[in-house]
């Protein structure tokens, strides 16, 4: 049986400290989510023990602009998405995210609308190209408000 270690609601600094203690201990992230407002956010969290130690990278806290800096970084690495979690508005949104090796990088897109399926900046959209790609969508995150939602998505090869 797998070791798990979860925790809920801890604010950026109580996060950080828990992640950085169990990352000694050989535990890796299983689920990830940030929730809360983006000046005061929290985080939830499930984390795992397993035989093999995997390679993770994370963010606990990047803008918009810094998650896509970071991504293309990671990109060159060889690194991938494998969780992302944001909160905020659509226009001022903040994110966490989970890379880790990944060969090819999964498809990432963030700031996606609802709406009609043959536009590629939905989510309706990514996920139908997706599809005809022979893709899956393995992890997505939702943000903004009712009046204006916005997703982030991981697409990548059926297993």
């Amino acid at each position: 049986m797998a070791n798990i270690i979860a925790w809920h609601g801890k604010t950026l600094d109580e996060h950080v400290k828990l992640r950085d203690d169990s990352a000694k201990n050989g535990y890796r992230f299983l689920s990830l989510s940030i929730h809360g407002t983006i000046g005061a956010p929290h985080y939830s969290v499930v984390m795992i023990k397993r035989s093999t130690i995997i390679a993770q990278k994370d963010w606990p806290l990047l803008t918009a602009d810094e998650f896509q800096n970071v991504f293309n970084e990671q990109a060159q690495k060889g690194y991938g998405p494998i969780m992302i979690s944001a909160t905020g508005s659509s226009s001022d949104p903040r994110f966490t995210a989970v890379f880790q090796p990944q060969s090819p990088i999964s498809l990432t897109r963030h700031g996606l609308r609802s709406g009609k399926d043959n536009d590629l900046n939905t989510i309706q959209g990514m996920n139908k190209k997706a599809k005809d790609d022979g893709l899956i969508l393995r992890w997505a995150a939702v943000y903004g408000d009712s009046g204006d939602p916005r997703y982030a998505a991981r697409l990548n090869l059926k297993l």
